[in-house]
């Protein structure tokens, strides 16, 4: 038998962009997203709406946290090695507003989802494209997980997390330069601690679902931030952990991870 002849040459490993950002080629995949079982088949879509409804008619209940466990497919992409840093911002955006500037190597902060928005906007006409953009919230999980149905993107103690993350435990309340901690199976650095990153996810129950509107950049609703950052607990840096914030929210601790598409 023979195979059909293709045009189609196979993605590149890592891309570079102008400004020096570097992108590793993460590949498409099922896995299974989220920290909470709710119920006992990831797959069944259903199901998991059902009970997710079912639990959201309960006094007092709140979705800070909430993320049962259901199955999501990832189309491969691009995602930034690091988080943006500070040095990568100026280049784009002309101005430093940074609460921590220990240096052009750390990560940029202090800025909210349309100051992300925003830098997305500027870097895509720098480089005359239109393929910078947010990851979305399943995207990022993906990537954080690298291959990982743990909590975090390692097996085994959670005391391991101080080779892969700046978090509250070890920071000594304060950021620090990108990629000195480990990196993940798939070669990105600090997807735990660091910097929480901006997301262009809106806030909204689970299961993940790109075509339910949660992925509307025009809404002026809250979004999801991820990854836990420098002055973050532990438990707040899981893959599967979700905390949410107005889109003009900033702080200290809140950054951005590009991706390319």
């Amino acid at each position: 038998m023979t195979t059909p002849e293709t045009n189609e040459k196979p993605l590149k490993k890592r891309l570079v962009n102008k400004i020096g950002m570097e992108f590793i080629l993460v590949p498409g995949g099922e896995f299974v997203m989220g920290t909470d079982d709710i119920t006992a088949d990831p797959s069944d879509l259903d199901a998991v709406r059902r009970e997710v409804a079912a639990l959201a008619t309960r006094p007092n209940f709140t979705w800070y946290d909430f993320a049962p466990k259901h199955t999501v497919t990832v189309k491969p992409f691009y995602m930034g090695k690091y988080p943006v840093t500070q040095a990568q911002w100026m280049r784009v955006m002309g101005l430093n507003k940074a609460s921590c500037k220990g240096g052009l190597d750390f990560p940029m902060e202090t800025i909210s989802w349309y100051d992300a928005k925003k830098f997305v906007e500027k870097l895509n006409d720098l480089m005359d494209t239109d393929a910078h953009r947010l990851p979305t919230e399943a995207e990022w999980e993906f990537c954080c997980r690298a291959g990982s149905s743990a909590d975090f993107c390692f097996e085994g103690a959670i005391r391991r997390l101080d080779n892969y993350a700046w978090y509250a435990d070890n920071a000594g309340f304060r950021p620090r330069p990108v990629g000195q901690k480990r990196a993940n199976k798939f070669g990105l650095f600090d997807m735990h601690g660091l910097v929480w990153e901006w997301t262009s996810s809106l806030e909204r129950p689970y299961p993940y679902d790109p075509n339910d509107g949660r992925e509307d950049p025009s809404l002026p609703e809250v979004r999801v931030v991820r990854g836990g950052g420098w002055k973050s607990l532990d438990y707040m840096c899981r893959c599967g952990f979700r905390e949410f914030h107005l889109p003009v929210h900033r702080d200290h601790d809140i950054g951005l991870r590009i991706a390319v598409s």
